[in-house]
């Protein structure tokens, strides 16, 4: 289900915040949990409250968790959730959109440095090392 660009923007714009759930500061699992329950319909995410992105620990045993409901695909498309590895450890975690203005996939994604980016796919998978795609 392809967003639109300027509702994708309003994502953008939401300040980075550890810990963070809702349209007033979230973090990289709590932009993806949001976009994944309210376009792709996706139910609850396990352990996504209870976290803080901060610390990989906890990203790792909730990414854990989550991918015993899930189904691991080989490839990105259109309201998969990706993981990003190190070692096995889950270090960030965003979401893949199709843009409905232009049909191209983007990660939709926010990090403490950088607040909210849309990455295109293929820049994307260049910079990440080691991925997961989830749906």
């Amino acid at each position: 289900m392809a967003i639109a660009y300027s509702r994708l923007l309003r994502y953008r714009t939401v300040p980075y915040v550890d810990g963070g759930r809702d349209m007033n500061g979230w973090d990289c699992y709590g932009l993806a949990r949001y976009v994944a329950q309210t376009h792709y319909h996706y139910s609850e995410l396990s352990m996504f409250d209870t976290i803080l992105a901060a610390n990989k620990r906890q990203l790792t045993k909730a990414y854990r968790a989550e991918t015993t409901t899930l189904t691991r695909t080989n490839t990105a498309a259109d309201g998969c959730l990706v993981a990003c590895l190190q070692q096995g450890v889950c270090v960030h975690l965003g979401i893949v959109v199709e843009v409905s203005d232009n049909n191209q996939l983007v990660v939709l994604h926010t990090g403490e440095k950088t607040g909210g980016l849309m990455t295109p796919l293929p820049l994307f998978l260049h910079q990440q090392q080691q991925l997961e795609f989830w749906q």
